[in-house]
């Protein structure tokens, strides 16, 4: 045989093997197409009707409103006794203060947001760990912070100059009050008054000086001598009163501050080292990450808060005048020259008709919470369903940890809310109720499995057939639900859309897509 017939015959069996090969991919893939289902038949919008929590009827409407120490009121619109519709003006804040307010509330998400990064890569620094066989060392807990000589409250009281409590403790700038003690006030229903005064201490009361009589000359009337002027009260450069007999309990492993009358946060705790060579089992890896999900959780809801504050804060700015929420008179209205300093409210409102609800929310679910949002009321006694509307949201958790005689997740706070109902006919005062989050336009909504959402460095995404047969990524953001296997999808997917199984030989961009069910999809 010829040289030039062997390269001719070793060509076209080159042909055949490659044809043969792409004819294999071609089947394989024609046969291994990706099952896609429509949005609209996998949605389970039912899970969201299932998130429910309890409460109670507690008294008459009331709107309530109290200020945080650094408002100012520039101007009030309605007295004690004056009767308001929903909407009319009660005060208006200092724009100066909301500015300031603003500021505050920017710094806060930057801190959060600085916090949730570092705590993310504190999470990749764990995962990265490769386990041990033998059983080291469990690693160090996180002590608790303990005050420094110049914040610790100090430990002798003192009479009130200002007759304003039972007892004063000379204070600086630097003091800090822990939740335990606060408590332990509340306990013995004492009034403190916790004061900065210039020194130290308050002035002592000079005597003053008697004349010494004249001699009257002859024919001349001996003068009276001058009654000397009472002296004058004493003013702390700072003073806050802390009203054992009304103050709502707070955490006892809190601390508060006596310059700025709110809770003060100790800075977070330096993280540890992840060491070189590694020291951790794996059951020890799996807690760590198990634990820092459950912090970035936190922060994650704890920047979600912090942005809703400033979203609050600049509408505030926005319009800085707050306006009744309903009908009724107003029973209380503060003096703008003196705002309380004791935590009670500056301004209430006692509805004309309708009652006030009282509940709780998991701080888990407190970033999506705010005043104004509507709630769906069922009656345990009744079965009557009713609207309701979130009119306050406590700043600070429940003093019981938990709500409804203690039920819920043992392991997260709850805070209080009050909402306003006012269309209460079949509701008794003491009454416990179903609550459930007003959903609009419940049909338009997306809750999906959540095994069919993936996730990466870029983020959440499904992947969907892209109209010509293939598959595609798409990039969506979702939100979790009550039931942890299914979350809700916020944005980047419709009804419309046909989502396959992401996981799987199929399960890649570019694949070919098919409407069939077959079993061997793997």
């Amino acid at each position: 045989m010829s040289k030039t017939k062997k390269i001719i015959l070793l060509i076209a069996a080159a042909l055949i093997i490659a044809g043969a090969v792409f004819g294999l991919i071609y089947l394989r893939n024609k046969n291994n197409k990706a099952y896609v289902q429509s949005v609209a038949d996998m949605n389970m919008t039912w899970v969201l009707m299932n998130e429910s929590s309890y409460g109670t009827i507690s008294d008459s409407a009331r709107q309530q409103i109290t200020l945080q120490p650094t408002d100012v009121v520039a101007e009030v619109f309605a007295v004690t006794g004056t009767t308001v519709k929903a909407g009319d003006p009660l005060f208006r804040y200092d724009t100066k203060s909301l500015e300031l307010t603003v500021e505050e509330k920017q710094l806060t998400v930057d801190s959060c947001a600085g916090s949730l990064d570092i705590a993310r890569q504190q999470l990749a620094a764990y995962e990265k760990i490769v386990p041990v066989a033998d059983t080291p060392d469990e690693p160090d807990e996180p002590q608790p912070y303990q005050l420094t000589a110049q914040q610790k409250l100090p430990d002798q009281y003192h009479e009130d100059v200002t007759g304003q409590a039972d007892r004063a403790y000379y204070c600086t700038d630097k003091t800090l009050v822990t939740g335990q003690q606060i408590n332990r006030w509340i306990d013995e229903g004492l009034v403190v008054a916790l004061q900065i005064w210039e020194g130290g201490q308050p002035p002592k009361a000079e005597t003053p000086e008697e004349p010494d009589p004249a001699e009257p000359g002859e024919g001349e009337t001996p003068t009276q001598p001058e009654t000397p002027a009472e002296p004058e009260t004493p003013q702390p450069l700072s003073q806050w009163i802390i009203d054992g007999r009304n103050w709502p309990a707070v955490e006892a492993d809190s601390f508060w501050s006596v310059a700025d009358h709110a809770q003060w946060f100790a800075p977070e705790p330096e993280l540890p080292d992840i060491p070189d060579t590694p020291t951790y089992t794996q059951a020890q890896k799996a807690k760590l990450i198990s634990d820092q999900e459950l912090r970035i959780r936190r922060l994650e809801n704890s920047l979600a808060l912090a942005q809703n504050a400033l979203a609050q804060a600049r509408k505030n700015l926005e319009d800085a005048t707050v306006r009744a929420a309903m009908d009724g008179t107003v029973t209380v209205m503060g003096d703008p020259h003196s705002l309380p300093q004791d935590g009670s409210p500056f301004c209430v409102v006692s509805g004309a008709q309708g009652v006030t609800l009282t509940g709780y929310i998991s701080e888990l679910d407190l970033a999506q919470s705010r005043v104004g949002d509507k709630l769906s009321v069922t009656s345990w006694m009744t079965g009557m369903t009713t609207d309701a509307q979130i009119t306050d949201i406590a700043d600070y958790p429940a003093d019981n940890g938990g709500y409804y005689g203690g039920e819920g997740n043992p392991n997260v706070s709850y805070y209080q809310f009050t909402a306003y109902m006012e269309n209460a006919e079949g509701f008794n005062v003491g009454e416990e109720v179903s609550i459930q989050s007003y959903i609009e336009d419940l049909d338009q909504l997306i809750v999906l499995e959540k095994v069919y959402v993936r996730s990466d460095e870029n983020g959440h995404y499904v992947l969907v057939d892209d109209g010509t047969g293939h598959l595609a990524r798409r990039d969506v953001t979702v939100q979790s639900t009550s039931e942890v296997e299914y979350v809700k999808i916020l944005s980047g997917l419709t009804l419309d859309d046909m989502v396959a199984f992401p996981y799987g030989k199929s399960a890649r961009v570019g694949a070919l897509t098919t409407t069939e069910m077959k079993w061997n999809l793997f």
